[in-house]
């Protein structure tokens, strides 16, 4: 009967996961698996949460709770507005597909301990590129110091034209770089010639 009780549980708890959001404001999208939060997600809001693969905190919501995705086996992108000051303590613990967490504030008020703990051993976190040394040097981030990175500058999306000393160029993105092609010959972003 006991675990029958359990599977039960598990199940409903499975079946009802964003009922979780007390408020009622944040958003689901099934097809995608990317949960979209409007309010601050309070303390282990979306623990064990499998289904969540992509999660990004609208602009607005100021902080991320103890354990608030805890254990969520399948997430693997978030994104974090500037607006978020307070990330708690396991806050993404134990989340073992999590490879890309983007965090656009130039800093926090408040690092949470283990915030990262037991994630995909190739996670990146994205800062913004002045803050790149304040985040490694944060009390308990000096573990991911490794793993902090600059926000990479956009990546066009499609073939410009530019005008570079009065020579037609067209500027276009292969192999992860930014190539500009001018005279029959392409230039890296630096102004080295590629071959």
């Amino acid at each position: 009967m006991r675990k029958l009780f359990t599977f039960l549980f598990a199940a409903l708890m499975s079946a009802s996961m964003f009922a979780l959001d007390p408020q009622g404001e944040d958003t689901w999208d099934e097809g995608t698996k990317t949960l979209t939060v409007n309010s601050n997600p309070g303390y282990q809001a979306y623990k064990y949460q499998d289904e969540i693969q992509h999660v990004i905190i609208n602009n607005g919501v100021t902080s991320i709770g103890v354990d608030a995705f805890y254990y969520c086996s399948g997430l693997t992108s978030v994104t974090i507005p500037n607006s978020v000051t307070s990330i708690g303590d396991y806050a993404f613990y134990r989340c073992g597909a999590l490879t890309s967490v983007t965090i656009n504030a130039e800093s926090l008020e408040s690092y949470g301990n283990d915030v990262f703990y037991n994630t995909h051993a190739n996670l990146k976190i994205y800062v913004p590129a002045g803050s790149v040394n304040t985040y490694k040097a944060a009390e308990n981030w000096s573990a991911y110091e490794d793993k902090i990175v600059a926000i990479p500058a956009p990546i066009p999306t499609a073939v410009e034209n530019v005008q570079t000393n009065e020579v037609q160029a067209s500027k276009f993105f292969r192999d992860g770089q930014i190539l500009i092609e001018k005279n029959g010959k392409i230039y890296n972003a630096q102004g080295a010639e590629v071959k």
